[in-house]
């Protein structure tokens, strides 16, 4: 009898022991903001705001440059989003964050496949007032690359300093790679927003995390055990 008590005992801290294992779960967050802001050489549209557009268009456009006869007014275009992670446990693990954008229409890009670049927003920014004016600061190094034939980027690392709080949650840019080595307007790329209603095609952050969950601390489990030790040896007592 007392030996089957102990087995008991044994299985049931056991099983305490067990109770802190998660396992990962994946949840696809949509943009909850996204705007395009523009540049131009006369400044005419530097004060604008494209937040309510259903494309967002990305090119680096100077005179002379192949996408200067689609823009040729304009020498950037930016597009901004952001993803709203509250969803997910404070202190959570993220194993994998990968972004994604769809194209609507890529022109006169070259080389192929062409890309764009991604890059960490450090100030704050409202989709219905940003402008290339007020444009919101960025990180000089990009977070990574998009190439046009492949729209997803790994931010695995990114991600987890939003959730941890040691960074702040502003969103990402892309801008044109041409940009960065100032190399002459090479066409343009124009991305889904998710103002393009019931096209399932909004920029996107997939994530896998693992929730932290709580653990019996030690001394709990051995207090356990030992009051159904006493309970056991009570019961022998009476049989």
């Amino acid at each position: 009898m007392m030996r089957g008590l102990c087995g008991l005992v044994v299985g049931l801290l056991l099983l305490l022991g067990t109770v802190g294992i998660s396992t990962a779960t994946t949840i696809t967050l949509f943009s909850t903001a996204d705007a395009e802001i523009m540049r131009s050489n006369s400044g005419a549209v530097n004060g604008n705001n494209y937040g309510s557009l259903q494309y967002l268009t990305i090119n680096y456009s100077q005179p002379g440059g192949p996408s200067s006869a689609q823009f040729p007014n304009t020498s950037d275009s930016f597009g901004l989003f952001k993803f709203d992670l509250s969803s997910i446990p404070i202190g959570s693990t993220i194993e994998n964050a990968t972004v994604s954008l769809y194209a609507a229409t890529v022109a006169g890009w070259s080389p192929s496949p062409g890309a764009v670049s991604l890059y960490q927003i450090t100030s704050d920014w409202q989709e219905s007032t940003v402008a290339y004016n007020i444009k919101p600061t960025q990180n000089t190094v990009p977070v990574a690359s998009l190439l046009l034939s492949n729209l997803s980027a790994d931010i695995t690392a990114l991600a987890q300093s939003w959730l941890d709080g040691t960074t702040s949650n502003y969103g990402l840019i892309t801008s044109d790679v041409n940009r960065a080595v100032g190399r002459l307007g090479r066409g343009y790329v124009r991305f889904y927003s998710h103002e393009a209603a019931g096209t399932n095609y909004d920029p996107r952050l997939a994530i896998t995390y693992t929730a932290p969950v709580a653990t019996p601390e030690p001394a709990t489990m051995i207090l356990f055990g030992l009051g159904l030790l006493g309970l056991a040896r009570v019961n022998r007592k009476k049989i």
